[in-house]
């Protein structure tokens, strides 16, 4: 491939866990790891969990627990385990903050509802657009470096700032 359109990795793992920090009063915090399912996601964790170590928080990375039960704080580096996470945690009640990726119809409403504390979000509208634009400089042999896509840190309450709506609501903005 002459290249590929993604966001910075390891930068959106740092910011994630920066946000967390932000809210954080105590407690382990729990990284998914999702066994491989995302290459990316094991950047981000790894990111994230530099950064929590490095301000003395307790992290441990494991799988998704059957039980959910005593979790104050999660973080989940792919979409589909911030869905999981977040049906999860409404399913049973549960009382964790919830720090994950993604802009799907779904996410978005779990961010809305207060299910998700926040989530790093890109527009995959402009990914295509820049995955366009990269293919027709590979076909016109002028490739050059892409910078990386551009993501935002989102809490729910604010969704509708205009610069969010952008990216979690492409098709009415």
């Amino acid at each position: 491939g002459a290249g590929f359109v993604a966001a910075d990795h390891e930068e959106l793992g740092r910011r994630l866990a920066e946000t967390l920090l932000e809210d954080w009063d105590g407690g382990d915090v729990l990284l998914l790891d999702t066994g491989g399912s995302c290459p990316e996601a094991e950047f981000r964790l790894e990111a994230a969990l530099a950064v929590l170590t490095a301000a003395g928080v307790p992290a441990q990375r494991a799988a998704p627990p059957e039980d959910w039960t005593g979790r104050r704080w999660v973080m989940a580096f792919e979409a589909a385990a911030t869905r999981q996470a977040a049906a999860e945690k409404e399913a049973c009640g549960g009382s964790f903050a919830l720090y994950g990726v993604g802009s799907s119809t779904a996410i978005t409403a779990f961010l809305e509802r207060g299910t998700i504390a926040a989530v790093a979000a890109w527009s995959d509208y402009a990914a295509g657009y820049l995955a366009v634009e990269q293919a027709v400089q590979a076909v016109q042999n002028q490739i050059r470096p892409l910078d990386p896509l551009p993501f935002s840190i989102v809490r729910g309450e604010d969704i509708y700032a205009p610069e969010n709506q952008k990216l979690l609501f492409p098709v009415t903005s």
